[in-house]
């Protein structure tokens, strides 16, 4: 299984064609997947969204995407994170994952954090902190929910499929996914503008403290 992308680092937005941006960013952003320890020695497991890096070790994602009231959090799950292009695919692991340790919650942002070892040379993306504004042409890159069967006990994952999707911004908001109709998996996916500046689908006036606070400086 491949462990990196072709990039590595920080991928730029600035003074760049849109089309590269958008190539460049399918190997940052994730699909979310949780696994969960059952009896006898068999596994539960449930595709819950999108998130993506914003550094080499710091998962971004919506913390209802984790918390959501069916399926929430529970320290010791294991979480999978899964990239798709035509070429490779790539599956990051976040084990024993424990709140206030390699997971961090803001629900007042809807905001979640994944501490995730090793991959010094992940990529990783850029954040803008202002508002997306009225009239701006944005995609949004993610993952939908996809079909995930299992075949003699093991995860197939062959389903996945790297989705994105081109929007016009009719009104002013603070978060754009609140206002956009997303497919199932992509309310916290990479937005994007054909000006190359970055946002995400949270709200995101505290972010940039939540991030700092764990020594990601963007």
């Amino acid at each position: 299984m491949d462990k990196t992308g072709p990039l590595s680092g920080k991928i730029s937005g600035k003074n760049r064609p849109f089309a590269e941006i958008v190539t460049d960013a399918r190997y940052a952003v994730f699909s979310v997947m949780r696994t969960r320890s059952a009896a006898q020695g068999t596994f539960n497991y449930w595709v819950l969204g999108s998130g993506f890096f914003v550094s080499t070790k710091i998962f971004l994602t919506c913390a209802h995407v984790l918390m959501s009231p069916a399926t929430p959090h529970v320290d010791g799950d294991t979480y999978k994170l899964i990239s798709t292009t035509r070429t490779t695919r790539t599956v990051w692991q976040v084990e024993n994952a424990v709140v206030g340790n390699n997971i961090r919650l803001f629900p007042d942002s809807d905001l979640a954090l994944l501490t995730v070892d090793g991959g010094e040379s992940r990529s990783y993306l850029p954040l803008e902190y202002g508002d997306v504004q009225v009239g701006t042409e944005i995609g949004v890159a993610g993952y939908p929910i996809p079909n995930v069967p299992t075949v003699n006990g093991n995860i197939v994952l062959d389903g996945y499929v790297h989705g994105f999707r081109s929007y016009k911004i009719e009104e002013k908001m603070e978060t754009a996914a609140t206002h956009l109709t997303l497919p199932a998996g992509m309310s916290n996916s990479y937005i994007l503008s054909n000006s190359a500046v970055y946002s995400i689908g949270i709200g995101m006036g505290r972010v940039r403290t939540h991030l700092e606070q764990l020594g990601v400086t963007l």
